[in-house]
Formats: C-alpha cells, sequence, structure tokens
C-alpha cells in the first residue's frame, strides 16, 4: 500500500516509511491501519492520508483511538 501522508509532497509507500522508521519485520504485519475500498487512510504513528484529513470546511470526523492491551501471563 501507498499513501500521501498529510504534509508531504509526495506518494510513500507503507514499506518505504517502515523502514525509515526502523519498524521491525515482524511487527509489520500486525502493524495497526486503516483503509477504505482498498485506499490506505492511516497507518499508526503516521500522518492520515492528505486527501482525508481534516479541513476548514470538515463538518465530520473520524477519531481513532489507540489502546495498549498487554497480554496477562497464562492466557492466550
Amino acid at each position: 500500500h501507498s499513501y500521501r501522508p498529510r504534509g508531504h509532497r509526495s506518494v510513500r509507500k507503507l514499506n518505504s516509511l517502515f523502514l525509515d522508521s526502523r519498524v521491525p519485520r515482524g511487527a509489520r504485519a500486525v502493524w495497526p491501519v486503516l483503509t477504505s475500498a482498498g485506499q490506505l487512510i492511516w497507518a499508526s504513528g503516521y500522518p492520515v492520508a492528505e486527501e482525508f484529513a481534516a479541513r476548514a470546511e470538515t463538518r465530520t470526523g473520524l477519531l481513532i483511538a489507540e489502546e495498549n492491551l498487554l497480554e496477562t501471563p497464562g492466557e492466550p
């Protein structure tokens, strides 16, 4: 997947963002992302896609909140 993060001039592949940020390869497969109709809108730790960013004329939006879920010993 690729997208243009808000504030960036060019389209970036998510994998190259991961490489730049040194995200471990094993973490990439389970990295939280949001897509719509196959289009990448947001990835955890990165700006929203420019075409989905809120603007002065925006009247509705979506708030994304992340929670860390820690595994309790003995639970799957």
